[in-house]
């Protein structure tokens, strides 16, 4: 054994961000849960129309009520807060609703549908954080995915809303 003399040990750069992981600002790598962070965020934020959508903000409708200190939400209306507290499952929920009308199912009782699409999205999440936690490459191809995924959602979420 010659010890190592004359072999060059140490990992360039490119050999070293190959699919072990995205670099970060300073050179270190991106932990597993800011990966995770990041494609959850790509997942959801495409629905945040639902705090800006029409007339809930003071400066588009007259009938705000200014009686307590901040901008809160007076005037939504119970579908608008039913649609808030379906946020966490509309990811999977527009999915179901589409494969229903389209097998020709139609619509089955709320709770039913609820509660698919909560495991629709539960798949979703899954999917995303193992392919999330794989490497650089694969983080990246997710967010997108994952992005353009959740504005197809969205978009068909916002048709159903203001229908």
């Amino acid at each position: 054994m010659d010890g190592g003399v004359g072999k060059d040990t140490s990992m360039n750069d490119v050999a070293e961000t190959g699919a072990n992981g995205i670099l970060g600002t300073k050179g270190g790598r991106v932990s597993k849960g800011k990966r995770l962070v990041l494609c959850v965020a790509g997942l959801y934020l495409p629905f945040g129309w639902l705090l800006f959508v029409e007339s809930l903000w003071p400066w588009q409708a007259p009938q705000w009520t200014w009686t307590q200190v901040g901008i809160t939400p007076w005037t939504w209306t119970p579908v608008h807060w039913l649609w808030i507290k379906l946020w966490p499952i509309l990811p999977g929920l527009v999915p179901t609703l589409w494969f229903n009308a389209a097998s020709g199912i139609g619509r089955l009782r709320d709770w039913v549908e609820f509660v698919l699409g909560g495991l629709v999205t539960l798949l979703l999440l899954g999917g995303i954080g193992w392919a999330a936690t794989r490497g650089g490459r694969w983080t990246l191809a997710t967010v997108a995915a994952a992005v353009l995924f959740s504005c197809a959602c969205s978009w068909m979420a916002y048709r159903l809303y203001a229908w």
